[in-house]
């Protein structure tokens, strides 16, 4: 349900100012501490993959600890986050905005 809030621009803005986006990565951060990080992990990746395919600049610059959780799970060893971690990277540089903003991280 938030997914599908955070894809059309006026959602976005809200679960922004209403602090949900932040929540979301700290909860994101906590996983590693967290039996099911398995489990739940590739879900944030793919969350926060899909809404900086709409404004990669700003979510790439706004929410580091996506770009690095995304980044080391490329270079890691668990092969269910490499793949979603690589699809999140291709899914973002999907349009030339995109390609530019992963260009600068």
């Amino acid at each position: 349900m938030v997914s599908d809030l955070a894809l059309s621009p006026h959602g976005l803005i809200f679960l922004d100012q209403q602090g949900v986006l932040s929540r979301l990565e700290e909860m994101m951060v906590g996983l590693n501490n967290n039996p099911m990080m398995g489990l739940l992990l590739p879900g944030f990746i793919k969350f926060f993959g899909s809404i900086a395919k709409s404004d990669p600049k700003e979510v790439l610059s706004k929410f580091d600890s996506f770009v690095r959780m995304v980044l080391s799970s490329i270079d890691g060893n668990d092969p269910t986050l490499k793949a979603v971690s690589l699809d999140t990277v291709g899914f973002i540089a999907l349009k030339p905005e995109g390609k530019l903003a992963l260009e600068k991280i």
